[in-house]
């Protein structure tokens, strides 16, 4: 009995968090919750995780056996389940859809609700979203966080994740520090992850829940749900949206600003080639141009550029944008993160047209 507690138990707490009925959950429920441990797999933090998936399923049709939750017993014996398991539990119940981008209107309400919020749980959490946003982390990224590693100088956090889904290395990252609102949020989450600090000064990771990381189903949960308590969308509307695409955000809208390719590449933490990675490599700063990238967005948005709402995951459709009533602020200058008189770098493409033009002309000259 007692080796199936804990399966137990993390269904439960989904549950609840859910506020779904324990004992007898819709087809719909039970299925969100198995895609949700299936997100677990490819984005949560530890080695055992596939298993520990499995294992919650076994601890489920256990329990429910034991106890006789007919309703139950029937959804986890569905042959979408079986599926599932017997794939090794590495593929999702549905077919495969990108992570949408979040919504300019999301990103200001996390803003909003962090800088009146007085719950430090709350503020951690919520200014963890933020950082993946602006940063574009992974969850298992920002799980995988030195805390005496961190450090905030000239309106730049900077930090290490000590290992990532594509470095077992680790690689660096860089979050400009200034917030579309300008509503001091920043201070008050990085006091938060200080007093964290000095509590767990070896820990390494962000967010804790019961002094343990918090895990990828646990934080996809508070996140849906702040989605529907605080930015009032729809529990359908907010199921279309997971904690990786918090990481395509700040990507999506460089794209749509047409933003020089290698400041696209440097947020995404995608490796450069060539000559140019030795010379990144030397410059010791190699989140300079993820930099770049993030104070354009943040200065465009606020001289009154909107980003396009993507459409959902599976075609669905885009949610609509909404005006929450903030106003937004232009950044600070930071001379280390642009050059003076330098707000914008053409994508390399239009470099090279412009050579071939020269080229052209200089040809039909001779």
């Amino acid at each position: 009995m007692r080796r199936y507690l804990g399966g137990w138990h993390a269904w439960a707490r989904w549950a609840t968090d859910s506020t779904i009925s324990l004992n007898d959950p819709t087809q719909a429920q039970l299925f969100d919750y198995i895609k949700a441990l299936s997100a677990e797999i490819r984005h949560g933090r530890g080695r055992q995780r596939s298993a520990g998936a499995q294992a919650v399923v076994a601890s489920m049709r256990f329990m429910a056996g034991r106890i006789r939750l007919t309703s139950l017993l029937t959804g986890l014996d569905s042959p979408m389940v079986d599926a599932w398991l017997h794939s090794g539990a590495s593929a999702g119940v549905a077919p495969r859809a990108e992570a949408s981008p979040l919504p300019l209107f999301v990103v200001l309400c996390l803003e909003s609700t962090i800088a009146d919020a007085t719950d430090l749980e709350e503020i951690l959490f919520l200014g963890c979203v933020l950082l993946m946003v602006v940063a574009s982390l992974r969850w298992s990224d920002a799980q995988r966080v030195l805390l005496n590693k961190l450090s905030l100088v000239d309106h730049i956090i900077r930090g290490w994740s000590w290992r990532t889904k594509t470095s077992r290395g680790g690689m660096p990252w860089a979050f400009l520090a200034t917030g579309f609102s300008g509503r001091g949020w920043v201070g008050k989450w990085w006091d938060c992850v200080q007093n964290w600090r000095q509590r767990e000064p070896e820990s390494d990771f962000l967010v804790p829940m019961s002094s343990a990381p918090m895990t990828y189903t646990q934080a996809l949960t508070k996140f849906r749900r702040f989605l529907h308590t605080r930015c009032n969308m729809s529990l359908d509307e907010a199921a279309g949206f997971t904690l990786h695409g918090c990481r395509c955000t700040f990507i999506s809208w460089g794209h749509q600003l047409n933003a020089a390719p290698e400041w696209i590449r440097a947020q995404g933490h995608h490796r450069e080639a060539g000559a140019r990675a030795m010379a990144v490599l030397y410059s010791r700063d190699d989140t300079l141009d993820a930099l770049r990238l993030q104070r354009l967005v943040f200065t465009r948005v606020a001289s009154g550029w909107r980003p396009l709402t993507s459409i959902g995951r599976g075609s669905a459709p885009p949610v609509a944008e909404r005006s929450i009533g903030i106003t937004l602020v232009l950044p600070p200058s930071i001379p280390q993160v642009l050059a003076p008189g330098s707000d914008f770098v053409p994508p390399l493409h239009y470099l090279r047209k412009f050579q071939m033009t020269r080229y052209l002309r200089k040809r039909s000259s001779v």
